[in-house]
């Protein structure tokens, strides 16, 4: 099993290179994914929305998230320093 601070390098190394603009459209499109996802539900839970970010991210850069549990938490809790930009 990675260590936290492995799973939180492998996020950085996923949003390197990606303006604020561009991630902030992650989220967005992240938001969207999530609301189509839990019908009826009202109340946004950040962490879910990483979760979507993440995966796209993964997706899209063919990698695999090394501790995915960790990473959605490390998204949230890492929110608002200068690399994640345009998640917050």
């Amino acid at each position: 099993m990675p260590d936290r601070s492995s799973a939180t390098q492998q996020i950085k190394e996923l949003v390197a290179g990606l303006s604020p603009s561009e991630f902030r459209e992650l989220c967005i499109q992240g938001l969207r994914t999530w609301r189509t996802s839990v019908p009826g539900r009202s109340q946004v839970d950040v962490r879910d929305i990483g979760w979507e970010v993440l995966r796209n991210l993964s997706i899209t850069k063919r990698v695999t998230l090394v501790e995915p549990v960790h990473q959605k938490e490390a998204l949230y809790a890492h929110a608002a320093e200068p690399w994640l930009v345009g998640f917050s």
